[in-house]
């Protein structure tokens, strides 16, 4: 099931034409990791019913996207959620087509990843050419990290959330984040039992000098 559904979502993107959109990766506190893609591609050649049927035949889960259409597109949203990385890197269906030569890290404070991805098909390429990425005009990819970011190459950065913005000419794009997965609780800690016993002591300081200022 899993190969199929590759398969699937696959063809949408390489037989359908006109196609831009969104992908937006949430890595959650529990380092698992939400995502959502959001795909718009021209309503024409009737794109709606071959989108249609390439989920329904494929017994693709209701649940898991959302098909919508007007005059001008198809709409096309996608939510999946993994355990860990390395889930996600197995089983997610757009992974693979945006991204290779990925090269991941982790260790027991740190995550560190890098990858390429090419964007244009191949002139050669047809319909069941699998290995060849999005046939896509403009992809907007966020990336979430509700943690301490060290480094990345991301085009924008707005709080916690890293940006890519590519399109039909960017024929080699490199993306990289660095960031720290383990806070030290340790020093957490001792922040917590300062500030506790600054607490009391001006507690008691305040009361003491209340007492005084009483007797006289």
């Amino acid at each position: 099931m899993k190969k199929i559904k590759v398969l699937v979502l696959a063809l949408i993107v390489v037989v359908l034409t006109g196609c831009r959109g969104e992908y937006d990766l949430t890595i959650n506190k529990d380092l698992t990791i939400s995502e959502k893609v959001n795909l718009y591609v021209e309503n024409v050649n009737d794109n709606y019913d071959k989108t249609v049927s390439l989920f329904e035949n494929n017994d693709i889960d209701d649940s898991s996207y959302n098909i919508t259409q007007n005059e001008e597109y198809v709409n096309i949203k996608y939510e999946e959620t993994f355990k860990n990385f390395e889930d996600y890197f197995l089983n997610s269906k757009f992974y693979s087509r945006i991204v290779s030569d990925e090269d991941y890290k982790k260790d027991n404070k740190r995550i560190v990843f890098s990858g390429i991805s090419n964007l244009k098909l191949d002139d050669n390429a047809t319909d069941s050419d699998l290995n060849n990425t999005f046939n896509i005009s403009d992809l907007k990819i966020n990336l979430t990290i509700p943690f301490i970011i060290r480094d990345n190459n991301a085009d924008e950065v707005i709080n916690k959330t890293l940006t890519w913005n590519l399109d039909s000419d960017d024929t080699y794009r490199k993306f990289e984040f660095k960031f720290d997965y383990l806070r030290n609780n340790n020093l957490y800690l001792v922040i917590i039992i300062l500030c506790s016993g600054i607490v009391l002591v001006s507690a008691f300081i305040f009361i003491r000098n209340y007492l005084k200022e009483k007797r006289l």
